[in-house]
């Protein structure tokens, strides 16, 4: 995971988050299945993530050289805070 602080125009903090991993990890799937583990002593949270939206595009950035094995996929960390999970 890795965060990226943006600074509003009104000085108001605001995170993005990102799940770093490698693009083979990710070739040819169309979906990734997502584990996020709840702040108290529960089971962990699966969530299924569409890694190509409903018009063909990918919804995570691939490292344009062929070279560099790396993918970033954009987290939605609200949906994480609503549900208790880190």
């Amino acid at each position: 995971m890795y965060c990226q602080l943006e600074t509003l125009p009104q000085k108001e903090k605001k995170y993005s988050t990102f799940l770093v991993t490698n693009k083979h990890v990710l070739q040819n799937l169309r979906i990734a299945i997502l584990r996020f583990n709840p702040k108290t002593v529960q089971s962990a949270n699966h969530f299924t993530e569409s890694l190509i939206d409903g018009n063909g595009i990918p919804t995570l950035t691939r490292h344009p050289n062929p070279n560099v094995d790396v993918a970033v996929l954009a987290v939605n960390t609200q949906i994480l805070n609503e549900q208790d999970l880190k």
